[in-house]
This record gives C-alpha cells, sequence and structure tokens, in this order.
C-alpha cells in the first residue's frame, strides 16, 4: 500500500511537469476528473510497448488493460521510475521546446495554425511517438513542427480519423504511426 501511495504521487508530480501542462493545457473540468493523470499513466504505460503488444486484441478493454499496467508499475515502485519519469520529462520538454505548446492540437492547414482544444489522437501519435525515441535513447526528428503538420495534411488523418474507431483500434494504429513519424531516418512522403 506504501509503494502505491508513493507511486501516486510520482505520478502527480508528473502531471505538475510545467512543459506537460503547457502542451496539453487541459480544462479545469478534465483537471478536477484528473485525466491529466489518466494521461500520465497511457504515457508510462504505452510510450515503449513492445510493437508485438500494440494490436487491437492485445488492448482490448483498454480501460482494464491500463489499470492492469498501473497497478503492475505501482507494486514495483520505485523500480524504472527514474527512467520512466526523465523519459517522461524530456519528451515533453521537446515538444514544448522543439515545436510549441500547441502541438497536441489539430494542424488547420487552411488558418495557418494548430487549433482547438487538446486531443487524445494528436496526444497518442506524437507524445507517445515521441517519447519511443526518447525511451531508447534514439535521434528525434528535429523538424517537430513540419512533421506534425504533415500529419494532419495526410490522408489518414483528414476527415474522420478518430471518429468511430475504438480505443484499441485507434491506438493499434496510431502508436506505430508516431513511432515512425518521430523517426529522423524516415524522410516525409
Amino acid at each position: 500500500e506504501f509503494r502505491r501511495v508513493l507511486f501516486r504521487s510520482g505520478i502527480e508530480r508528473l502531471a505538475a511537469t510545467p512543459s506537460f501542462v503547457q502542451c496539453t493545457q487541459l480544462t479545469d473540468r478534465l483537471i478536477d476528473e484528473r485525466y491529466d493523470l489518466e494521461l500520465v499513466l497511457r504515457f508510462l504505460t504505452l510510450h515503449n510497448l513492445p510493437s508485438t503488444m500494440i494490436t487491437v486484441t492485445a488492448l482490448r478493454d483498454f480501460s482494464r488493460f491500463l489499470d492492469d499496467k498501473s497497478v503492475s508499475l505501482a507494486s514495483q515502485y520505485p523500480a524504472n521510475f527514474d527512467h520512466l519519469s526523465s523519459t517522461f520529462e524530456r519528451t515533453f520538454n521537446a515538444l514544448a521546446g522543439g515545436g510549441n505548446e500547441t502541438l497536441l492540437r489539430r494542424w488547420d492547414q487552411q488558418r495557418g495554425s494548430f487549433v482547438g482544444p487538446f486531443l487524445n489522437s494528436a496526444f497518442e501519435i506524437i507524445a507517445l511517438g515521441v517519447g519511443f525515441h526518447v525511451a531508447n535513447g534514439q535521434a528525434i526528428a528535429t523538424n517537430l513542427v513540419e512533421r506534425v503538420k504533415y500529419l494532419w495534411n495526410s490522408p489518414e488523418m483528414q476527415a474522420g480519423y478518430a471518429t468511430g474507431r475504438s480505443t484499441e483500434t485507434r491506438l493499434a494504429q496510431f502508436i506505430p504511426l508516431g513511432r515512425e513519424l518521430f523517426d529522423p531516418r524516415r524522410g516525409m512522403q
């Protein structure tokens, strides 16, 4: 029980990371509902998930999957938490510094700017994609803003990019997409 209390305080500390707060810009309602903590847990459990686990079947019943992974992290606390914390902080520092705090919103080509509120789908592609490379000591593409614009202008992200998809289906598509998008060895076609 003591580990879980310490783990929760670690999660709350990460949720208060200035670059994370800046990048997500969650509404007061979402913060009151502790969605910031859920996003931290999503990041910690998904950013470096083995490719074999990124399937609709493996992620089925995502709420339970997230609960099980969170309990596992809490029971192992503090093992590996320093590495996870460092990866989290470096990822959001890169997003805030290498792009801007609006990268987790939708790019509107017509307006020439990022618009609307924070998007979970952007988090799943962008934050988890960058986080994967950070966690594995790999370089990340330096042109974050251009890559995110490219993403939003791609056919798969046009109208209906997340509409009608289950969380599992979305994650199975978006996590690999983010890993590929921020790999500096990959060009943007």
